[in-house]
């Protein structure tokens, strides 16, 4: 049965590695470093909370995503780039209910910052038509990102704010979030250990950016301002008793794992939730392919 993930914005990293005995050696050893880093699926946990689909990843001569592929094909995304905008159109779902399903999001870049994402949704079924327009505009200050506001809309009703969130910066690291969605408000509290940031360490449940962010996070990961400066190893989400939601992460333990190359391919969580019932987490996997 397909997953789906149940974070609002919720939405990966990239690589191909290409496993050959015979033509090693005549692969210059910096264009097969290159090409090992490239992900090329990330399975991600499975948990009583909330879980999501896996993606798998296709990509250009010189790197760049063109396709995301969601689950077993469940949805199909292509990729395109022109000067400052990278566009995702949904080519293939299975979303029931509509005889045509349409979406584009374009994702706006500036300076190699992401500062604005729109994505126009278009769904025909038998008796109406819906269309929604989603906006997402990003703040940055001394570098680091230090906001992200998402406006909607249906039809032709007014834009009104749909959620914000804002990042607090001590350190070189995202240490708190705010987050108002509706009426409900969290504040995440992120811990850190000593250690060099490890590329691709936050493509995992509710880290800052990778659970604001949509399916297109794995394009737009290295476009966020400055990284965190170390690894997060913790995270606490303390709610506001009276709006708090009937799903949520309770708090999580990150451990990440690399292979005999050095490559990243496991970020493993512990930890607790609530869905209609308290819920423990362990040994749960993001997983990432090569």
């Amino acid at each position: 049965m397909k997953k789906r993930f149940l974070a609002v914005l919720a939405i990966g990293t990239i690589g191909l590695t290409i496993f050959s005995c015979s033509n090693d050696e005549t692969v210059p050893e910096d264009k097969k470093t290159e090409e090992n880093k490239k992900i090329i699926k990330a399975n991600f946990p499975v948990t009583d909370v909330y879980s999501r689909d896996s993606e798998s990843y296709l990509y250009n001569t010189d790197g760049t995503i063109n396709k995301i592929i969601v689950g077993d094909s469940y949805e199909e995304y292509t990729v395109s780039y022109s000067d400052q905008l990278i566009t995702m159109n949904l080519t293939k779902h299975n979303f029931s209910g509509w005889i045509e399903y349409l979406e584009v999001t374009n994702i706006h870049l500036s300076e190699g910052n992401v500062y604005k994402v729109i994505t126009n949704t278009k769904r025909i079924a038998s008796t109406k038509t819906l269309t929604t327009k989603d906006s997402l505009s990003f703040s940055y200050n001394n570098e680091y990102l230090s906001s992200i506001i998402q406006n909607t809309k249906e039809d032709n009703e007014p834009y009104r704010q749909r959620k914000k969130v804002e990042f607090f910066i001590e350190n070189g690291n995202i240490v708190k979030s705010i987050t108002n969605f509706f009426t409900q408000d969290v504040e995440t509290l992120y811990t850190y250990d000593n250690n060099e940031y490890i590329l691709d360490g936050e493509f995992m449940y509710e880290a800052p950016l990778f659970n604001n962010i949509g399916r297109y996070y794995i394009l737009i990961k290295d476009n966020l301002g400055k990284k965190n400066k170390n690894n997060i190893i913790s995270m606490v989400n303390n709610y506001n008793e009276a709006t708090k939601p009937n799903s949520y992460m309770k708090n999580l333990h990150y451990t990440r794992k690399v292979d005999e190359h050095g490559r990243l391919n496991e970020i493993v969580i512990s930890g607790e939730g609530y869905n209609q019932q308290p819920i423990t987490i362990s040994n749960a996997k993001t997983e990432l392919k090569y």
